[in-house]
């Protein structure tokens, strides 16, 4: 029978561990990518959530200047630059392990 035949000739896990071996290290990275990217999320609502904060409170006593609300604003355009790029490179790992 050539199929009970191509069965004994690979004993079982030989075939996972050369898929292992072989995208491992790409979907580690791409693993931390997503990850980071996924966290960066937060700082959106938290940013704006410090704008509004600072907008709303009439005492000013933050003790911080007047550029805060612009430190905050650039802080998160980064981060969400940061996120974007972070997550088409997790896209792009996957996607190249799926297609080896």
């Amino acid at each position: 029978n050539k199929r009970h035949e191509d069965q004994q000739a690979l004993p079982n896990g030989k075939l996972w561990k050369a898929f292992w071996y072989q995208v491992h290290v790409p979907m580690l990275i791409a693993g931390v990518c997503k990850f980071t990217g996924d966290a960066l999320g937060y700082m959106g609502p938290i940013g704006l959530n410090l704008i509004v904060q600072f907008a709303d409170d009439e005492s000013n006593d933050w003790g911080v200047g007047e550029s805060f609300g612009f430190i905050v604003c650039v802080v998160m355009f980064v981060s969400v630059a940061i996120q974007a790029t972070l997550l088409h490179q997790h896209h792009h790992l996957v996607i190249r392990a799926g297609m080896r």
